[in-house]
């Protein structure tokens, strides 16, 4: 297990969410923003198209990773939770009209004996539908539901000296993008082969530290299409004399991003 930042990191950005809850009256936290997920935890699988999440309580060491379960070894990899805190669910719950993964988080509650305590949940969250919230409150109906939608987001907010080494070596990544893309941008070449280049770079990152994919395609629209906000390049057309190219990409390092914006 390589974990990007040292445990106590961790700890003490669990500490920070604990502290909160407390103030706002929350017991138990759950968590389903894939970035909360991987701020707590370190959890990098590309998995959020299924419900997952986290569940935390005030009195319990560590978060509850729960998730589909080929994707419990995803959390072995790349978490610092024991394994006993993982708990994945059967296939059978995906996608199954007749039994829905939160179901399967409350029977996690009620194990713990937390099913009739104040519970946050990020209600305005991509990841947190209202056939979650419906089927949470019909499982524990005893239980007090609470909007915690950004509790966690917000002591994201605050950069640990760790993270901002990491975002300042993403500006460096960041800089080799931006050139990359002007370089490439040249009268009779595809927008597709410049658009090419940019993600090389992105990837490959500088001979001091390599890149990582990013949480946006490179915005790189021309023209008219300069007037949009968030388009890509055109596949099949060639730069002309005269274009106008928005660029607005970035440098990433183990997920933490540095974006940039100019016009060619």
């Amino acid at each position: 297990m390589a974990l990007i930042f040292e445990v106590s990191e961790y700890q003490e950005r669990l500490r920070k969410v604990k502290e909160s809850m407390l103030r706002k009256g929350i017991q138990v936290l759950i968590v389903s923003d894939p970035a909360n997920m991987n701020y707590l935890t370190g959890y990098d699988g590309w998995s959020f198209y299924v419900h997952q999440g986290l569940v935390i309580a005030l009195d319990y060491d560590e978060p509850i990773w729960w998730g589909r379960g080929m994707d419990a070894n995803g959390a072995k990899l790349t978490t610092w939770l024991k394994h006993d805190n993982i708990r994945p669910y059967a296939d059978d719950y995906v996608q199954n009209v007749f039994k829905h993964p939160m179901s399967f988080v409350a029977n996690i509650l009620r194990e713990m004996g937390w099913e009739n305590r104040h519970i946050g949940v990020e209600k305005d969250n991509y990841w947190f539908t209202g056939q979650c919230l419906d089927v949470l409150r019909e499982e524990l109906p005893k239980a007090k539901i609470h909007d915690a939608t950004s509790l966690v987001n917000w002591i994201r907010t605050i950069k640990s000296p760790a993270e901002i080494k990491y975002m300042r070596e993403a500006a460096k990544v960041c800089e080799h993008v931006m050139k990359t893309a002007i370089d490439s941008i040249e009268v009779g070449r595809l927008e597709s082969e410049a658009a090419a280049n940019v993600y090389h770079a992105m990837i490959k990152g500088t001979d001091e530290f390599t890149g990582d994919h990013p949480a946006i395609f490179p915005i790189m629209p021309s023209n008219e299409r300069t007037s949009a906000a968030h388009l890509g390049w055109k596949p099949d057309r060639k730069y002309a004399p005269g274009d106008i190219i928005l660029l607005e990409l970035c440098g990433v390092r183990f997920r933490y991003h540095c974006p940039l914006s100019r016009t060619v």
